[in-house]
């Protein structure tokens, strides 16, 4: 999918799945661009995919993560029709303020069952009353507990993982 073609022309931000990237623009999640498999989302802006293999590791169970201003929530994908079903809500998050991007990245293996959230704060210079605000979280998509894993970071856009170390940047 290159970025300005087809239906997806204001994409946001990437992950990619087992064979090609989706993409997730203002209102739109898509497959190489074939048109929308999830629509109606508010603000969306992080986008994460994690496959599981079944239990004989003959097919793969793949999951989308959608970060919202609101919250983030998991979708079970339909490869065979492109579209992201099963809509289930993880975490809410505040609302308001100037900064309502959610970046979203999976931690590298052994912790790979990590999902880390970016948050930014309500506004520039103040003390925030949500410790969720200006922080990074870490949440656990297998017990779904949710802590603090990084503080004061104002608005923490888009992560990355070493390449060579595997730290968080």
């Amino acid at each position: 999918c290159r970025y300005g073609q087809g239906r997806c022309s204001s994409c946001r931000g990437s992950a990619f799945g087992l064979d090609r990237p989706l993409q997730a623009a203002d209102a739109c999640l898509c497959g190489q661009c074939a048109g929308p498999c999830l629509e109606g989302l508010d603000r969306p802006h992080g986008i994460a995919t994690r496959c599981v293999p079944d239990p004989l590791g003959v097919e793969f169970d793949c999951s989308i993560y959608i970060a919202e201003e609101g919250g983030v929530s998991v979708y079970a994908y339909d490869a065979k029709n492109e579209k992201a079903i099963d809509r289930r809500s993880l975490i809410p998050l505040p609302e308001g303020g100037g900064h309502f991007t959610r970046s979203l990245l999976f931690m590298p293996y052994p912790h790979d069952k990590i999902l880390l959230v970016s948050v930014g704060s309500s506004c520039n210079v103040c003390v925030e009353a949500d410790e969720r605000r200006a922080a990074v979280l870490a949440y656990n998509v297998e017990t779904g507990v949710s802590k603090l894993f990084g503080s004061g970071l104002r608005n923490a856009v888009f992560m990355a993982i070493h390449p060579v170390t595997g730290a968080i940047w």
